[in-house]
């Protein structure tokens, strides 16, 4: 699994409408870690192992290949909260440590049949993190990847028109291989 680790300040606090940090635990770094899951049924107890071993802030996980039927308490992990946005062979999902400040906030989501995305917001003393999980399928069609990326960044211009000094971080599968990536 990548990881990417970001310092962020010490002490954290909730924003309204925003977790709280109830055990007022300091926030020294933020750990986030991302993989491509290929199927988060067959591969949660590898996820679940991760979060007991390596204990990330924050887990991103794409291409979750989840039913909307499969209920979100199937995927709980102590001391975790856990966000969805699930779609048959597609989707993404994030696992959010307790203690980290954050609300999600859909009204920047993206969610169709060929791409799903997750946005938080998260607020610490000094800044504010947006945090923006995907997945694009490779089975979009030019016209499809054009729009996609054109609301992604409308919707990412929106984000810093409202909070200017907000830290923008986007992870996950864009599934945009360039021809010489794989030698073709």
């Amino acid at each position: 699994m990548n990881r990417h680790k970001r310092k962020s300040p010490k002490h954290a606090s909730s924003d309204r409408g925003a977790r709280h940090n109830p055990r007022k635990e300091t926030i020294d770094s933020l750990t986030i870690h991302f993989a491509n899951v290929r199927g988060l049924v067959t591969n949660k107890n590898c996820a679940h192992q991760h979060l007991e071993s390596r204990r990330p802030d924050i887990l991103i996980l794409t291409e979750t290949k989840v039913s909307h039927t499969i209920y979100e308490n199937e995927f709980y992990f102590k001391r975790y909260q856990f966000e969805q946005a699930f779609e048959l062979q597609r989707g993404v999902c994030m696992f959010v440590k307790d203690h980290i400040p954050y609300a999600r906030h859909q009204k920047y989501e993206t969610f169709t049949k060929t791409a799903q995305t997750i946005v938080l917001k998260i607020s610490l003393p000094s800044k504010t993190l947006f945090l923006i999980s995907l997945y694009r399928s490779p089975n979009q069609t030019d016209s499809e990847t054009m729009s996609f990326f054109d609301e992604l960044s409308d919707k990412c211009d929106d984000i810093r028109n409202q909070h200017p000094y907000c830290e923008l971080i986007l992870v996950g599968d864009f599934n945009a291989h360039h021809k010489k990536w794989l030698n073709q």
